[in-house]
């Protein structure tokens, strides 16, 4: 197990878990372990703000992004004022 797994965060990231009945730590372990990890399933929060265009990736055997233009916004997912 990640020493930084977090129980809220994995259940908040993939609710189809607490719809499957998974509530308890040890289920939520036990489930990361046989298939959280191989799916990369998110089990910690994080906090992200993109602000610079993606490049499309130079190795073909990645798969492909689109140039776009992700502006900070906070967690609210409210885009900062001036921000288009």
């Amino acid at each position: 197990m990640p020493p930084d797994f977090d129980l809220h965060a994995y259940l908040k990231w993939n609710p189809e878990l607490r719809s499957a009945g998974i509530s308890t730590l040890q289920q939520a372990c036990e489930h990361y372990a046989q298939y959280g990890h191989a799916q990369r399933l998110v089990y910690k929060e994080f906090n992200m703000t993109l602000r610079y265009a993606l490049a499309v990736l130079a190795d073909a055997s990645q798969p492909r992004l689109p140039r776009a233009v992700a502006h900070a916004a906070p967690l609210s997912g409210t885009p900062p004022a001036g921000a288009a």
